[in-house]
């Protein structure tokens, strides 16, 4: 039994003995294949670079056992010639690049490429644009896609520490966009080419980029902090989004030939939920948080010429279709400042604390038909209710709807404004209109009217009492008076009350021709001015309740 055991025994520790001379043979073996491999394709590579690139690796690591490679200290950039130099995309630099899992032999029997994960650390490029969509250098790098690799597949894609700017290519020393940093998690990666069909998708996304700034618009800088992508959550959030002019209000009038608004927003935040996370299309709600808007134009210059659409035919004619359950704008606030024709100072009309919310936004006709179908949906068209502070105490209420589908371009307005007096109209008035109130309070301004591509129609109730205006003009040494012409307007033209409900109550009347050329604003604010006009002048035409 003794000499059994013993035989075993020595029979299998000649097993094990030759096991882990086998196993550490393979080993040595693996890691001088690997080191002689990264070496080999470290040199060739640095040696023979592609057409219009030069690559230098400071170090390549490659483990068959493990089926990884890690590279170094990486560095893309065009080749000395200018021809190359001038195709090329950008240039590229990464503290390192690691794989994993890499299944290296379907890349030569299948021409595809699956990787379990791929890190890039460090990564710092640089892009050359065409424009503003088009990267150049991509129909070759295509055609060389096409000719060695058909699909690429990655199981989990982490970038850490990205910086990218892109510049325009004709003018290297114009920025277009920059990236400050960027996070990323990509999962289930895969890119496929079929005849003449690319296909792209990915199972879930995570991106997170902080300070992007666009210098690409023509009037405009853009800059957003924080935006932060999650397919999992379907959310995108954008916060402290800042669109700042390039010129300040005056120099911006300048060096116009017509007249254009001199535009600045801020956003707090911006936060789209429940979108698509293919196609974008649909999206279930989006909110706006203290945004803040201000207008500027100068009446001076001439007014602009061509055809201005209205909302419902900007919407159908649009080259994105798409459809959003919900818009809500929380604490917003607008200052829009004109200067009058013929004057040198602006008048200025605010609104602060402004909350609205926008229900069944889509420009895709199946939504619209879907819609109307349904009954719950009241009304069949784009809706949008307003509340909030106009010229800092005054309250304000509004409702807006857009059919959206209806070829006439028709659209409804109802609104209200409550607690408005002298001190707060004033400083609109004067320098827009020449007027100032002396005395007068108005309780409220209500109205509703439709309107159509040709002309608006409906009525105004305007509850004011004890209204009385001065007149005056302004002349080279300061304003003046027109003391006559005021007297008539208090005694003659005008009503000093209006109280709702009283025997004597006069309802305004709404009936404009729509200018095509001018703005949607233009428009309503003409169908109300024209209804307060009717409201308070005195003449034949106006109706009583």
């Amino acid at each position: 039994m003794l000499k059994f055991l013993t035989r075993h025994y020595v029979f299998f520790s000649l097993l094990l003995l030759v096991g882990a001379i086998a196993g550490y043979s393979f080993l040595y073996a693996d890691q001088y294949v690997s080191r002689w491999m990264g070496a080999k394709l470290t040199g060739y590579i640095n040696q023979h670079p592609s057409n219009r690139y030069a690559c230098k690796i400071g170090e390549l690591e490659v483990s068959l056992w493990k089926a990884s490679i890690d590279l170094n200290e990486i560095h893309i950039y065009p080749k000395d010639s200018l021809k190359w130099h001038h195709q090329s995309r950008g240039n590229y630099v990464f503290d390192k690049i690691r794989v994993e899992g890499w299944a290296w032999w379907e890349l030569f029997t299948q021409k595809k490429i699956y990787v379990e994960s791929l890190t890039v650390q460090g990564a710092k490029c640089i892009f050359f644009l065409e424009d503003s969509l088009k990267v150049k250098g991509l129909t070759g790098e295509k055609a060389l896609w096409e000719e060695y690799l058909k699909a690429i597949s990655i199981g989990q894609l982490a970038i850490h520490g990205f910086n990218g700017a892109c510049y325009q290519a004709q003018h290297e020393e114009e920025l277009l966009y920059q990236v400050d940093s960027m996070y990323a998690e990509i999962q289930g990666v895969h890119r496929e080419i079929q005849g003449n069909n690319e296909e792209v998708r990915y199972e879930q996304m995570y991106v997170k980029l902080n300070r992007f700034t666009a210098n690409s618009l023509p009037d405009h800088h853009l800059e957003v902090k924080n935006i932060e992508v999650n397919s999992q959550k379907r959310t995108l959030t954008m916060e402290d989004l800042l669109l700042q002019p390039r010129l300040g209000k005056k120099a911006f009038n300048r060096q116009l030939i017509r007249q254009k608004d001199w535009i600045q927003a801020y956003f707090s935040k911006i936060r789209l939920q429940g979108f698509h996370p293919k196609t974008w299309r649909h999206i279930s709600m989006i909110q706006v948080v203290r945004p803040t808007v201000s207008i500027y134009r100068d009446r001076n210059l001439p007014s602009p010429r061509g055809y201005k659409p209205l909302p419902s035919q900007l919407l159908r004619e649009m080259d994105v279709s798409f459809a959003i359950d919900s818009i809500r704008i929380r604490q917003g606030g607008v200052v829009y400042e004109e200067v009058a024709k013929g004057k040198s100072s602006p008048g200025q009309i605010a609104f602060s604390a402004v909350n609205a919310l926008g229900k069944h936004l889509t420009n895709i006709p199946q939504v619209g038909k879907a819609l109307a179908l349904q009954k719950e949906v009241s009304p069949k068209a784009f809706t949008l209710t307003a509340s909030g502070k106009v010229l800092g105490e005054g309250r304000m209420y509004a409702s807006l709807q857009v059919p959206v589908f209806q070829e006439n371009n028709q659209f409804e307005l109802t609104g209200k404004i409550t607690g408005l007096n002298k001190h707060m109209l004033n400083p609109v008035l004067e320098p827009l209109a020449s007027v100032r109130l002396q005395s007068g309070r108005f309780r409220s301004i209500n109205f509703h009217f439709i309107a159509d591509e040709h002309r608006a129609r409906g009525r105004l109730k305007a509850d004011y009492e004890e209204l009385k205006i001065v007149l005056f003009k302004q002349k080279a040494k300061g304003v003046q008076k027109r003391r006559l012409a005021s007297f008539l307007a208090n005694q003659v033209i005008i009503r000093n009350k209006n109280l709702l409900g009283s025997k004597g109550f006069h309802l305004g009347t709404i009936a404009v021709a729509r200018n095509k050329e001018r703005s949607l604003f233009h428009y309503i604010w003409g169908a109300v001015k024209e209804g307060i006009m009717t409201s308070i002048v005195k003449s034949k035409g106006n109706k009583k309740k």
